[in-house]
């Protein structure tokens, strides 16, 4: 069911929204293990 969800916030304007802050995280993640 999270599955769903989370693709159906994807297709609206979630991932627009959170897509900066999710690359500032992976980004800082990559730093960290690199």
């Amino acid at each position: 069911m999270r599955l769903s969800n989370i693709k159906k916030r994807r297709t609206s304007g979630f991932r627009s929204r959170s897509a900066r802050i999710l690359n500032a995280r992976r980004r800082k993640k990559r730093c960290r293990l690199a």
